[in-house]
């Protein structure tokens, strides 16, 4: 346009004018003595040489600016300074690239957090995995493992009341025994019996003998229930001559590991049914059955039946009487073992809820606050999706008239 080329050659007369007084100073000696030249003010718009060599400079003037010297301008280097050399801002260009793909950012983490709040609200999960919240997930690591020992704990505390219970009942008809051979006893015992009376009750006198031993070999599952540490085999021995005289290893079974020797039920094998407690799952066979006296007070009835002796049936009424009070002190042993498991059972219980409550208060996210959450991120993602699109479809055609 003419008057920028007016406004261009105006500016040059002004410089070479410059120069031109400059350089007539320095001949009239003006400036002699100093042993440098003397460049004149640079223009405001124009910045100083760095520490980096200045697109605008001579090599002169670089090295001059290097080593701490004055530096001098052509002619044709200040033309250039004045109008051609760029004005710096501190303001960037915002590039439609640049924009866009900051609003794609956007964008995506819009979506990201939505489908996250979607999938908690979905599953009730808070914390689908670890790097969601470390410390949280530590914790609930932590609590799975408590509750997985609880869990043990509740299935030992069933098995042994199943045991408990499976003993009571075994104990129950012990009880039952004993009082039908006391009565047999009692009225064989009278002067109104005879013999042929004895014989026939010395045959229901028999059955019950060899009922006790069955029930010395009651199993528990895959175990013998009084085996003691020896649960794979039968501890009493079902064909056992009852003929012979009473006798405590007469009703036992034959060692497998010993030929020739019995193997006595001992020992009571034990369950860990909380934090260092141990309880004993039931009596053996010895403590039920041998030292109580009950397999050894009906052989003696049926041996008193078969000899027809009023003496040692009365005799043998005592020895069932004090088996009878053995049964009761084992009785009063399993009443207090099923006393224990109800007790811990409820305290198991009550420990695997709070550890139940404490994991779902890290792990789950409650339904309404999922809810609010989606819908918050919903919100979210829209308005940002309405700001892109009116951002995006700004042009520069839409300002041209």
């Amino acid at each position: 346009m003419p008057s920028e080329a007016a406004a261009r050659a105006s500016a040059e007369s002004r410089v070479l004018a410059d120069t031109m007084r400059a350089d007539t100073n320095q001949g009239t000696g003006a400036n002699r003595g100093a042993g440098k030249l003397t460049a004149e003010p640079q223009p405001a718009d124009v910045k100083p040489p760095g520490s980096t060599r200045h697109p605008f400079l001579s090599r002169q003037n670089f090295l001059n600016s290097r080593s701490g010297g004055t530096f001098r301008y052509s002619n044709s280097e200040r033309s250039s300074q004045l109008l051609n050399y760029p004005v710096f801002t501190n303001s960037m260009r915002i590039t439609n690239q640049t924009l866009t793909s900051r609003s794609l950012r956007a964008l995506n983490e819009n979506l990201r957090l939505m489908a996250d709040a979607q999938e908690r609200a979905a599953t009730g999960k808070r914390l689908r995995q670890a790097s969601d919240d470390p410390a949280a997930a530590s914790e609930v690591m932590r609590i799975d493992s408590s509750l997985r020992a609880v869990e043990r704990y509740r299935r030992n505390v069933d098995s042994v009341r199943g045991r408990v219970g499976a003993e009571e009942s075994v104990l129950d008809q012990l009880t039952a025994l004993l009082n039908r051979a006391e009565e047999i006893a009692v009225g064989q015992a009278s002067d109104t019996s005879s013999s042929a009376t004895r014989l026939a009750a010395k045959l229901e006198a028999d059955s019950l003998l060899q009922y006790a031993i069955t029930l010395g070999n009651t199993r528990f599952g895959d175990e013998y229930l009084f085996g003691g540490y020896h649960t794979d085999a039968a501890p009493f021995n079902p064909t056992a001559d009852l003929n012979q005289a009473p006798a405590r290893d007469l009703y036992l079974s034959a060692d497998p590991q010993n030929p020739g020797s019995k193997r006595e039920p001992v020992g009571n094998p034990e369950i860990v049914i909380a934090p260092g407690f141990t309880m004993e799952v039931n009596h053996n066979g010895s403590q039920v059955f041998l030292d109580t006296g009950v397999l050894e007070a009906l052989h003696t009835l049926t041996q008193a039946l078969e000899s027809d002796d009023t003496n040692a049936i009365r005799a043998s009424m005592g020895t069932i009487q004090g088996s009878f009070a053995s049964l009761q002190e084992h009785y009063g042993s399993v009443g207090a073992r099923s006393n224990q498991l109800d007790i811990t059972e409820s305290s198991i219980l009550s420990l695997k809820a709070n550890l139940q409550a404490h994991r779902s208060g890290l792990a789950d996210a409650p339904f309404d606050e999922a809810v609010t959450e989606l819908a918050a991120r919903q919100s979210s993602y829209q308005a940002a999706l309405l700001a892109t699109s009116r951002v995006l479809n700004l042009s520069i055609t839409d300002y041209l008239r």
